[in-house]
């Protein structure tokens, strides 16, 4: 029984540890790291972008396997059925369930992190790509919560909406720690001086 209920809350658990990783360094990729322009602080600019962007990667690669697991897991629920038996159930939970739909938009904008997260390793310092993937991001906690308890009242219901904002400013607020906690906080003891000034005022817009 233990294993069961493991077995099915670990999935969900993976999926928000990632999402709401993803949320917290786009964010901070956005409104954090600003880019000063400032030829002292080329280097170090960067090597943090370098470093959100690997760590956004990483999330976002957690997000194909954890959607792909769920929607397994969730197959399994609604057919009562072992994880393996219930494959050739996943079309008609993906075409004919409330769920599937929500699915479906939820892999799109997933599509769209990946291809987000491409281009703009081109371009570490043009921010329009971690725009347009924190859209896709907020897309994704928008599923979340329209396909668990809080979509009971209705698509688009005041208990759903609710539901979404408290993810997005958990994930803006948690994952933004996150983020400076594995990217930015530990340059401090690899700089000295007037670089340390640099992250210290990183520490503060986020702040």
């Amino acid at each position: 029984m233990i294993l069961d209920k493991f077995g099915h809350s670990a999935p969900t658990l993976f999926d928000l540890l990632a999402l709401i990783t993803c949320i917290g360094a786009l964010s901070c990729r956005i409104w954090v790291l600003h880019v000063t322009g400032n030829i002292s602080d080329k280097r170090d600019e960067g090597l943090l972008l370098a470093n959100v962007w690997k760590l956004i990667g990483l999330t976002v690669a957690m997000l194909v396997l954890s959607s792909s697991v769920l929607l397994l897991t969730r197959t399994a629920e609604m057919s009562g059925l072992p994880l393996g038996a219930g494959l050739s159930l996943v079309p008609r939970v993906l075409f004919k369930t409330h769920y599937g739909q929500v699915w479906l938009i939820r892999i799109a904008a997933v599509a769209v992190l990946c291809a987000g997260w491409l281009v703009g390793g081109r371009d570490l310092y043009a921010r329009r790509y971690s725009i347009c993937m924190f859209i896709a991001a907020a897309v994704i906690a928008a599923t979340r919560s329209a396909s668990g308890h809080a979509a009971n009242a209705g698509d688009f219901s005041l208990p759903e909406i609710s539901d979404w904002l408290h993810l997005m400013a958990a994930s803006i607020w948690g994952g933004g720690l996150v983020t400076l906690s594995l990217t930015v906080f530990p340059s401090i003891f690899r700089l000295s001086g007037e670089r340390r000034k640099y992250i210290a005022d990183i520490a503060v817009r986020f702040s």
